[in-house]
């Protein structure tokens, strides 16, 4: 045998035996995320769970039943859901022509390149910021698909509901991304079958993804530190999560054990099971961490949050003139950034394949097309 015969098997057996220990933990991901490549380097990863053209996945039912049960909710909170016209409403919701009307609307947004089921170009610098599809496209297509609307009554609370759901694809995708997000910060680039530059990249481009259009300092801090960004912003994390860990832990009397990146099970003084998010606040401007799952109420978290959603919602159908604006805004300072930072503890729970917990926690969204996608385990 040559040596360059033996080198090579050598060099295969260690790249088998390096990826084989981490292959149960990864089975997700290599099931999830398509890896697209020229020149032996990854252009772009697809999530095949969002995928492009499919319905079967798309959590329509699963938003219809939200809608539903959001206006009955609506009803007797505000008693305003019985009128003619509400009635009508709740009926055409319920009906198989409301269900046609969401899959269409569906397709052409993911035709036409509003939705993307590609999480992250990662040697494309600034591709979404650059190429950042405006709202011209959405309100093209919403108009065309509001003339599916068999009622000119209820042109107008059906145009909320549809923008009520792009709301939620938007969120679903960036949930997605922050599911990436812990694969690449989690494992090396050959447990993850990419090179370095790949795995570092893809994490710039999720951070591109997410900067403000008007955040200039950001922005060039990102061009010119592309492959070196996210391990500076990682360390960052980490500094400000160790911080917040000392001076709140005196609040616990036991810690259980890590979650992923950011979250942890602990017991409090009272004696119950906790998982702590160390990255995100209770509130915006609060400092203390938050609290997003007890283990003897299984069920609260969801219930809170499902009905901020409702109430966001039917605020803006019914309408309840200020309301919707007070209880959109509650909504994104109560808990909007704790779900987001949510999808790194289910990518976590997947990875170890603790299904039953990551059910709950994907349920607790409140957002139906998220629990579609990982609610089902």
């Amino acid at each position: 045998m040559n040596p360059f015969s033996y080198s090579s098997i050598v060099l295969l057996f260690l790249f088998l035996l390096a990826t084989s220990a981490f292959a149960g933990e990864l089975d997700h991901y290599y099931n999830r995320y398509e890896l697209k490549l020229e020149e032996n380097r990854i252009t772009k990863i697809r999530d095949l769970g969002l995928g492009a053209l499919n319905l079967e996945n798309s959590g329509i039912m699963e938003f219809q039943s939200f809608i539903t049960n959001g206006l009955e909710q609506a009803t007797h909170l505000t008693g305003k859901g019985n009128k003619p016209e509400n009635i009508e409403l709740r009926n055409y919701i319920q009906s198989e022509k409301f269900v046609t009307l969401l899959e269409k609307f569906e397709l052409e947004l993911q035709s036409s390149g509003v939705t993307d089921d590609v999480l992250c170009r990662p040697h494309q610098k600034l591709y979404y910021w650059k190429n950042e599809l405006g709202n011209e496209v959405f309100k093209l297509i919403l108009s065309q698909i509001l003339r599916l609307v068999p009622y000119a009554n209820l042109l107008e609370p059906v145009r909320e509901i549809l923008n009520y759901y792009f709301s939620l694809k938007q969120e679903q995708i960036e949930y997605h991304r922050n599911v990436l997000r812990y694969y690449l910060e989690s494992y090396n680039s050959t447990q993850l079958r990419m090179n370095e530059s790949d795995r570092t990249g893809c994490l710039a481009s999720l951070y591109d993804f997410e900067v403000s259009f008007w955040n200039l300092p950001r922005i060039i801090s990102l061009t010119k530190n592309w492959y070196s960004f996210a391990a500076k912003e990682r360390q960052k994390q980490i500094k400000k999560n160790a911080k917040r860990q000392k001076n709140w832990h005196k609040y616990f009397i036991s810690r259980e054990g890590n979650l992923g990146l950011n979250h942890e099970w602990l017991t409090t003084k009272k004696s119950r099971p906790v998982i702590v998010d160390w990255d995100e606040p209770i509130y915006l401007f609060f400092k203390k961490p938050s609290l997003i799952y007890f283990a003897d109420k299984p069920n609260y978290t969801k219930i809170k949050r499902l009905t901020y959603r409702w109430l966001e919602l039917t605020t803006r159908i019914l309408p309840i003139p200020m309301v919707g604006s007070v209880v959109s805004f509650l909504t994104k300072l109560n808990y909007s950034d704790q779900v987001q930072n949510e999808a790194l503890l289910i990518a976590h729970l997947e990875s170890t394949n603790e299904n039953e917990l990551l059910s709950i926690i994907a349920s607790q969204t409140g957002n139906p097309l998220i629990t579609k996608s990982f609610g089902n385990k």
